[in-house]
């Protein structure tokens, strides 16, 4: 099995991507883990620590219930495995703009169908 294992695509870009969503997108690591089913309500509680072909792995602060703040990896998987860094920052574009949708409950307005009228009918 070992012989057979193939290296991951994201093994040279994944420190850009990483620093990436840490410094300019930590609202949506936040509601990445959100959708993951943690609570985090700030970037500042989120920190994306490991990317790979299948996913993130994100360090989460959280309070528990009992006023602890504990930490935790979160996985967040890729709805499919990505094969270079574009497909993995196009995958994390369209997460977190699904993401977002879902949290305002978006629905896209109806767009009304165009007809093109023929050549022949234009003449």
């Amino acid at each position: 099995a070992f012989a057979e294992a193939e290296r991951d695509p994201l093994l040279d870009c994944a420190e850009d991507i990483i620093r990436t969503f840490n410094e300019q997108r930590p609202d949506d690591v936040a509601a990445f883990c959100r959708a993951a089913g943690v609570n985090v309500t700030s970037g500042d509680d989120a920190e994306v620590v490991d990317v790979d072909r299948l996913g993130l792995d994100v360090a989460v602060r959280t309070l528990s219930p009992y006023g602890i703040v504990e930490n935790t990896i979160v996985r967040v998987p890729f709805e499919r495995a990505v094969n270079s860094e574009r497909d993995a920052r196009s995958m994390l574009t369209m997460m977190a703009q699904v993401v977002w949708e879902n949290e305002r409950q978006y629905v896209p307005p109806q767009i009304a169908p165009v007809t093109v009228p023929d050549d022949e009918e234009s003449s």
